[in-house]
């Protein structure tokens, strides 16, 4: 939490812990910064595809690691090596075991096992339940390398990865780990986690001053492009993206350059510049309390703390399963979206359950995961449910107002995969919460005419049909916090 957020906040923010019996794997994809670009977006499509799949989906986890420019052939991996070790470790919301993965990404095969080579090679990585995979285009390898012999490379059959081939291998090896790890060694708990968090950020600390941080301009040498037969037309290779090289220089005359004198007294070349991760370089803090700002910061301005509170709706065994992917896909985009806002720092609920046992942790919005959304709301009574939502939402809002601070105008998002029915009694609750709160619903296009005139008239509410973007325009909707909360009887 930073010190812009409101003293509000943290009032009524739960502290959430993992449960026991949840697993998780975090798979770290990785490529030299020339391919950085599209690597990366073939590790968010396949993201968004593992998600789709539910064991899978609450599964797994991928991130990308850019690791800057090429080394030249001997150059130093160690630095390549720490920035992955960073992204493996960099916080994050973690299951009740936490299994790790290294993907290393490029045309070269040679370059892709000195890379997981050094990996091997780093400290702490030994004591991290591990697999390591790389992906090349081609193989030009002389030999199988001793240190990463239980390491698997997939070759593009064709010497080129296309998107879509990237996406389906990211895919198929988070498959892969799943079945592996379902059967291989206990992963880390939440604690172990912590600890060796611990551990590094303090080895890292106490380096520091051995280190030397990136400039942004300097370059690396980069490595000479790999010679290889060509890529068919059509056909282009994404690991293969390099950087634009720049034009030769004029040859200067031997009359107007002498000939260069060794300095006997130069320095070794310097190792590699590396930048790591803002949590690695900061000291950590004791929950609760803020640095104060020093001379010259750039302080961020003051957000206002709001509360949304997000549930799907249905019957857990007659709904369609793949609404209830869409909607809990669509359920995340807005967790993410909404905790970009300039404007407000939200806490988000997610419901689940019935009216009888609802429940869901109050957490900062944009560290949801398909692990947190694991159940529908059942609607059979859907009044008694609204009953609810309104308590709990008043005892947020008692909490969250308590200091004095303005509160953005609460907002309860409700994915319909079936719209539920509304009576008389429900109309009236519903009535009375739109009152309370922003109501969105967001709902199948083709099942918009079947919602109930009872759950669109009240003012305050908004009814989007379930897209791409609609996390996009709900963020549009979110109330500045000048506006009235009432709360009724």
């Amino acid at each position: 939490m930073t010190g812009s957020e409101p003293a509000a906040v943290t009032a009524v923010a739960d502290v959430k812990v993992p449960a026991a019996d949840t697993e998780g794997c975090r798979l770290v994809v990785v490529s030299y910064k020339p391919a950085a670009p599209l690597v990366s977006a073939a590790t968010s499509d396949a993201a968004r595809r593992i998600m789709m799949a539910p064991a899978l989906g609450d599964f797994m986890e991928l991130r990308f690691v850019d690791m800057g420019p090429r080394p030249g052939p001997s150059g130093d991996r160690s630095a390549a090596a720490r920035l992955i070790m960073a992204g493996l470790l960099a916080p994050g919301d973690e299951p009740g075991r936490n299994y790790f993965a290294i993907a290393v990404a490029d045309r070269s095969a040679a370059e892709v096992e000195l890379v997981l080579t050094e990996c091997v090679n780093t400290r702490f990585l030994d004591t991290v339940p591990l697999q390591l995979h790389g992906i090349a285009s081609l193989d030009d390898r002389r030999s199988a390398s001793e240190v990463v012999s239980g390491a698997s490379i997939a070759i593009a059959a064709s010497g080129a990865w296309s998107h879509a081939d990237l996406v389906e291998e990211l895919r198929r090896h988070a498959n892969e780990l799943l079945h592996h790890f379902a059967a291989g060694p206990r992963g880390l708990t939440h604690g172990e986690l912590d600890s060796l968090r611990a551990g590094y950020e303090q080895y890292v600390t106490l380096g520091r001053g051995e280190e030397r941080w990136e400039d942004p301009d300097a370059a690396a040498p980069e490595t000479p492009e790999l010679r290889s037969e060509p890529v068919p037309a059509g056909q282009p290779d994404i690991l293969a993206a390099e950087s634009q090289p720049s034009a030769p220089a004029e040859p200067a005359s031997a009359e107007a350059m002498p000939p260069p004198v060794p300095d006997l007294h130069a320095a070794a070349p310097a190792p590699p510049l590396v930048r790591l991760p803002r949590w690695l370089l900061e000291p950590r803090r004791r929950r609760g309390k803020e640095p104060e700002p020093g001379h010259g910061a750039e302080i961020e301005p003051p957000r206002t703390p709001g509360l949304a509170y997000l549930l799907i709706t249905g019957d857990e065994f007659a709904d369609d399963q793949g609404a209830w992917q869409r909607s809990r896909a669509a359920l995340l985009r807005v967790d993410a979206k909404i905790a970009t806002l300039a404007q407000a720092a939200y806490l988000v609920r997610v419901l689940q359950g019935d009216a009888e046992t609802l429940r869901g942790e109050l957490r900062q919005a944009g560290h949801l995961s398909r692990r947190d959304v694991r159940h529908r709301v059942a609607d059979a009574d859907f009044a008694a449910v609204l009953e609810k939502v309104r308590g709990l939402l008043r005892r947020d809002l008692t909490r969250a107002t308590a200091s004095g601070e303005p509160l953005a105008r609460p907002m309860v998002v409700f994915f319909a995969t079936d719209p539920p029915v509304a009576d008389s009694v429900t109309a009236d609750v519903f009535s009375h919460l739109a009152l309370e709160a922003s109501i969105i619903w967001v709902v199948p296009r083709e099942a918009m005419e079947l919602l109930a005139s009872a759950f669109t008239e009240p003012l305050n509410v908004h009814v989007l049909p379930d897209h791409e973007d609609v996390a996009d325009e709900i963020a549009g909707l979110v109330t500045p916090a000048d506006s009235t909360t009432a709360v009724t009887p």
